[in-house]
């Protein structure tokens, strides 16, 4: 559901996960029903207590998954977690104003133990039509409408090493 998101509407907007603290951390809140990795083994992690263990949780959460949204790390100060309470799972779509004021303009999150990504795809769609964006002719130079990933504005809270990248 979020591959597809994330494919039918990259060309016009710039998607970034923040990979947070662990939900369900076998140190603090250990629960049968955490999620499970594609393997069919419960997902158990510590809490993280360096950034090195939450780049390691993260990384096997990419390779288990094959999850292909770009990704960053919340600060070891979970500075990303307190500002905009993203646990368990949320979507926000953040927009950079003519101003260059950046606003939250939707916000998904789970309803009864499920994702419904529906309020974001229907979203999306206003906005493609509102702007009169065709995503198969897109190109990179639309960024700055919707704030780059890169924008300092956009993510100030999180760490800005991607997931992935080798070091």
């Amino acid at each position: 559901m979020l591959h597809s998101l994330y494919e039918d509407n990259k060309a016009m907007a710039d998607f970034l996960t923040v990979y947070i603290l662990e939900a369900h951390a076998v140190d603090e809140w250990p629960i049968s029903s955490a999620r499970y990795s594609p393997k069919g083994t419960p997902v158990s992690f510590a809490q993280h207590k360096e950034i090195r263990e939450r780049h390691d949780a993260a990384q096997q959460f990419v390779t288990d998954f094959n999850y292909c949204i770009p990704m960053v790390l919340d600060t070891m100060d979970d500075e990303f977690q307190k500002a905009y309470a993203p646990w368990p799972i949320r979507i926000y779509i953040v927009e950079k104003e003519d101003s260059g004021e950046v606003r939250v303009r939707v916000i998904g999150f789970p309803k009864h133990a499920s994702y419904d990504v529906s309020i974001v795809t229907r979203y999306m769609q206003y906005r493609r039509e509102y702007m009169d964006v065709d995503a198969s002719d897109e190109d990179d130079d639309n960024e700055a409408d919707y704030g780059s990933q890169d924008d300092e504005d956009s993510m100030d809270h999180a760490d800005s090493s991607p997931v992935g990248a080798t070091h």
